[in-house]
């Protein structure tokens, strides 16, 4: 009689982290912890609610209508040159993170440093964004007034809380998705790198785009707002499909 007998099996852990993944998670937590410090002071929280009333204040004549539009897509793509060539879009209120970022640097010290993705205030910088974004996004919903997201809006999570505030005012939504040709993104990223390189400054643009925002971009879905519409832009040309 022969038997038979099955040799047991190693179970190996494959790690589910790479070390760049590691170090991002590592200066994401950073960030995070500084920030909370920051937020215990009352100057700090003074400035964000400056922040916020002057992004309302300067958009206070645009069109008053319930839609809410999303910008999708990544840096550099067109979405702020198509909201300005739109006649329509051009008279809502626009929330940029550009913008808030600008807001930013010039108020709070803290967040001095080479504006590039591996700057020391990168993710305070992010952080404080979500926040400023959601209480000047709420204001505005309140007032009623037309609103278009100028932002990257890349993770489907965020742009769920977005979508979800806006149906909680009983805004119509919609998302326009920009789409660059990949050569022709890389070229234009490139060609703004060559631009601050020139000025002295740190690059940015490409190393934003191959290590944060295609790592972390959700295609959107068609149960993500009540439509979704694709804006081809390349070669200085737009067309929906």
């Amino acid at each position: 009689m022969i038997l038979s007998v099955k040799k047991r099996q190693k179970h190996v852990t494959i790690p589910t982290t790479t070390p760049k993944k590691e170090r991002r998670m590592y200066r994401k937590i950073l960030g995070l912890v500084r920030l909370f410090f920051h937020l215990l002071s009352k100057n700090c929280r003074k400035t964000i609610n400056e922040i916020v009333d002057t992004l309302v204040v300067n958009n206070q004549n645009v069109i008053k209508q319930k839609i809410f539009v999303m910008m999708v897509g990544y840096s550099k793509t067109g979405k702020t040159s198509s909201i300005k060539d739109d006649v329509r879009l051009n008279k809502f209120f626009k929330l940029s993170s550009d913008d808030i970022h600008d807001l930013l640097n010039s108020k709070l010290s803290f967040l001095k440093d080479d504006n590039t993705t591996n700057g020391k205030a990168y993710w305070e910088r992010q952080y404080l964004t979500k926040i400023i974004r959601k209480k000047a996004l709420e204001k505005a919903f309140s007032k009623g007034l037309a609103i278009v997201s100028d932002s990257a809006n890349l993770v489907r999570s965020m742009r769920y809380s977005w979508l979800r505030m806006a149906k909680k005012y009983s805004y119509e939504t919609i998302i326009i998705w920009v789409i660059c040709p990949e050569k022709e993104l890389l070229s234009r990223l490139k060609k703004h790198d060559d631009d601050l390189i020139s000025k002295g400054e740190s690059a940015t643009w490409v190393s934003l785009y191959n290590n944060i925002q295609k790592v972390i971009f959700d295609p959107p879905l068609p149960s993500e707002a009540d439509s979704i519409k694709m804006l081809i832009c390349s070669n200085g040309s737009r067309h929906y499909c």
